[in-house]
C-alpha cells in the first residue's frame, strides 16, 4: 500500500502500527499539504454490515473528543479495495 493515494487525497507514505483488525498508516494529505496519520480496516462479504457500523461509530465517538493529546478525525470514507479508512 506504500505509495498508494487514498480518496484522491492521502498518499500512503509508511506503516505506523497493526492491530487485530485495523492498520495505521502516516500519510500526506496532499489537499492541505500536512502529514496525517490514515487507520484502515478490511471489511469481509461476511461481516460486512456490523463491521461497517462499528467503525463508523467509533469514527463518530473519536471526532467528538477534543483534547491535546487526542488526534482529530478528518475524513471517513471506504476504499474500492472494501475497506474503510478515518
Amino acid at each position: 500500500m506504500l505509495g498508494k493515494v487514498v480518496n484522491e487525497r492521502y498518499k500512503i507514505i509508511s506503516a505506523l502500527g497493526q492491530g487485530g483488525m485495523a492498520q495505521v498508516w502516516k500519510a500526506e494529505d496532499l489537499n492541505l499539504n500536512r502529514l496525517v496519520a490514515l487507520k484502515t480496516i478490511y471489511v469481509s462479504e461476511s461481516d460486512s454490515n456490523v463491521s461497517r457500523q462499528r467503525f463508523a461509530r467509533e469514527a463518530r465517538v473519536c471526532s467528538s473528543v477534543v483534547h491535546s493529546n487526542v488526534m482529530s478525525i478528518l475524513d471517513f470514507g471506504s476504499l474500492n479495495s472494501g475497506e474503510l479508512f478515518y
